[in-house]
This record gives C-alpha cells, structure tokens and sequence, in this order.
C-alpha cells in the first residue's frame, strides 16, 4: 500500500471526510461571524473526552502545624496534550503520618486511561483498591473538580447536573469544637469533642446549632482568659487543656447555658476517639502528659451520646 492508499484509508477509518462534509455545510448554512471558533466548537463534539493520564503528590508544609499535608494533583490528556486540572490536600492525623508512594502507584495503574467524566466508574475503582481512606477520597475529589473545570462549570452547577433526580441532600454536618489529645493541651485521651445537630433537622437548621455552639463556645473562652481570642487547632476548634472528656462536655454546656439548646435533644455530643491520638503514659499529679508515637494505620473511632 502506497502512501496515498494508506492516507485515504486512514481517513476512512476515522470519518474525516464526512465529518469535514457534515461540518462544512452547516458552517454554509449558519455562515457565522467566527468562522473558525465555529469551527473548533464543532469539531470538539468529535473529540475523545479527556481521559486521566496521571495522578501525584507531592508534600506540602504548613506554616501553622508540623503535620504532614500531600497535595493529590490530577492530570489529565486533553486533544492529544497533558494539561493539569486540580488538585486536593491531603491531611495526616500527625506528624508521624506520610504519603505512601505505593498508594499512588496502585491509584495510577487503576486509573489511567479512564475518562475524567465518568465518576462513578473512578470511584468504583478506588472503592476496591487497599488504599487509605483519605487518599480515595482526595483523588476522587480531584477528578470531580477535573472534570467540573474541564466542562466550564463551577463545583455546584456540576454537582447539581451530575447528581440531579437522584434525590441526594446535603449531609447532617458533625463539626469539631474542641480539640484534645496528643495535639493538644492536658492529659485528656479523645482526640476531640465534636456536635452533631439531631439527624431529621434541615441542613440550615443544623448549621444554625452549630454557628450557635461554637460561637457560644468561642465567648466563654474569651470571658475567661481575659478577652484574649483562644488558640485553634488545625482542624478549626479550640485548643483547651483539659484532662478529661467530661470536662470539655462540660465546657459547652456552660457556653450555651443561656441559649435554647438541649444537648440529646437539639444536639449530641461526639467524641472522635482515634487512638493514634492517645497519649503513651498519664502520670497523675505530675503534668502534662506524655506525648506517644501514632500509629499510621489507626482509624478513627466516633462514640455518640
């Protein structure tokens, strides 16, 4: 086969020649202003979607904390070229913790190749792969903004369009007030004590309980050490020495003592037990605790009352 037979079936096999054709007459038809953005937007319908092409992380340090952070970066092919799209942080429970490599070398053979549009079947993938929680999630979230970036849509306008009729809501929001544990001051083992609105309540609603929570909590804090704003914790609550979890309950109850909230009514109580965050030894009557290695492969352990 000589190089013009070769040519026509090369452009057989693709359908340029009708493409081209099609094209051309509703270019003639239409006879629009921008010939050639006409052009481009007609040929991009038959173009192969974008597809991941790699998936990495790199370390991120925090001015704030010594705790590990990785940034999980999608890249995905678009029209035949490598082009970043987004990126999501990963966060470490401690400073022990840190990206393992071999993660990401299983979420890339997994991946590559798969369009960046199809969520659920990216997801299905990392469901079964034997990697961290948070990395599968990271790297999910970073397709999903991919692929919203890639279409011109913000974040909501694509979730909204990808999940519309499937009757999904927003989540009841858990958020931690006060923070504890190896990171934080006093002897006290839970890593943090955390409020959680009762779950038949409106997303508005519940975010209204716990504005009210912390802003109450935030207050009493102050009245107590004289104005001065309290010291917060990477994860956004209040870093208080106590020595045990009753006293941080405690605690809140005294901030909200004046509002119209009933804890195991309104709200509850939970405390996030994760046991890389317990201290090695507590000493009674001999200060502060010490401070015990984590274990990277512990999970956390919510108790609810």
């Amino acid at each position: 086969m000589d190089e013009k037979e070769k040519a026509v079936a090369y452009i057989k096999e693709n359908q340029i020649d009708v493409i081209l054709q099609q094209t051309l007459n509703n270019l003639y038809k239409k006879q629009p202003g921008n010939v050639f953005g006409y052009l481009a937007e007609e040929l991009d319908k038959f173009a192969s979607k974008p597809s991941i092409h790699h998936i990495s992380g790199y370390g991120v340090k925090s001015v704030h904390d010594a705790i590990n952070r990785v940034a999980v970066e999608a890249t995905c092919l678009v029209h035949n070229h490598e082009e970043t799209t987004e990126s999501v942080t990963v966060g470490f429970n401690s400073t022990e913790d840190t990206m393992d490599l071999d993660e990401l070398k299983a979420i890339n053979d997994a991946l590559q190749g798969l369009s960046a549009f199809e969520q659920e079947a990216v997801d299905t993938k990392l469901k079964s792969l034997d990697v961290s929680h948070g990395m599968k999630l990271s790297v999910s979230s970073a397709v999903f903004k991919s692929s919203a970036k890639l279409q011109k849509l913000s974040m909501l306008d694509y979730f909204q369009q990808h999940y519309s009729g499937q009757g999904l809501k927003m989540p009841t929001p858990i958020v931690s007030i006060i923070n504890s544990g190896k990171n934080g001051p006093g002897k006290n083992n839970m890593s943090s004590l955390a409020v959680c609105p009762k779950l038949e309540l409106s997303y508005e609603k519940s975010m209204e309980i716990v504005d009210a929570i912390y802003k109450a909590v935030e207050e009493l804090l102050k009245k107590k050490n004289h104005n001065v704003t309290p010291s917060l914790s990477p994860n956004g609550a209040f870093s208080v020495t106590c020595d045990k979890p009753e006293q941080m309950i405690e605690l809140v109850k005294e901030a909200i003592g004046e509002q119209e909230l009933v804890s195991g009514s309104d709200f509850f109580f939970v405390l996030d037990c994760l046991a890389s965050e317990y201290h090695s030894e507590v000493v009674p009557g001999q200060g502060s605790a010490k401070k015990g290695q984590s274990q990277s492969n512990s999970r956390h352990r919510y108790e609810w009352f």
